[in-house]
Formats: C-alpha cells, structure tokens, sequence
C-alpha cells in the first residue's frame, strides 16, 4: 500500500514547480542519512504524479522538476513494476499543454537508455 502525501506544498515560483515521485532510498551509502530519516522508497501512483501536473498546468505552470533522493527507483517497489521511464512516457503522452518536464538526482547505477531514447 501506498501512502500519498495531501499536504499541498509550497511553491516559491509561478511558472516552475517541484514534482516529488519518490521518497525515501533503500541504497544506504556510509556517507548518507536519508534512508534512516526518510525510510524505505515509496514511488507515487503514476497517476496522482499526472494529476499533480495537470492542476500545475490548470495554474499557468510551464515547467515541472520531478524530485526524489534517487529518481531512477521509481517504481521497483510497485506492483507491478513500473520504471522512471514509464513515468516519462505516461506524463508525455498525458500533459496535453506544452510544458517542460525536467528532473533531478538521477542515479548512474539505474539510469537506463530508454530514458533518453
């Protein structure tokens, strides 16, 4: 089961907004807190994701940042899998405005050429 996060966040700017997609890592690095403080990855139904960004467009947002400690997860801890790339897809073909989506904190052991192709 997934848990979504209502808390509507805070958004410093008009035109660009930060998208989270994952929370936690299960990666535990020496050097890292962040799956002790934040837990185990939880990816975020694609579908709320699209619906996020649809209200952002509805609002005049024109760019989207997707976040997560380690973007690439995304979706090995859902059933079924899904993959960042499928998230890709599935926002581009359903954002019918012309709005930029970048990301952030992409992981090289995960990142996979279908993202780029």
């Amino acid at each position: 089961i997934h848990q979504e996060d209502f808390a509507k966040p805070i958004r410093g700017h008009d035109l660009k907004a930060w998208v989270n997609i994952i929370y936690g890592c299960n990666e535990h690095c020496t050097y890292c807190v962040v799956p002790a403080v934040r837990g185990m990855e939880q990816s975020r139904p694609m579908e709320n994701v699209l619906q996020e960004c649809l209200e952002l467009a509805d609002q005049g947002y024109k760019e989207i940042t997707l976040l997560g400690q380690n973007i690439d997860a995304y979706g090995r801890d859902m059933t079924p899998k899904r993959t960042f790339c499928d998230l890709l897809h599935y926002l581009n073909t359903n954002i019918p405005t012309k709005m930029r989506i970048r990301y952030v904190t992409s992981h090289p052991r995960y990142f996979s050429d279908r993202v780029i192709a």
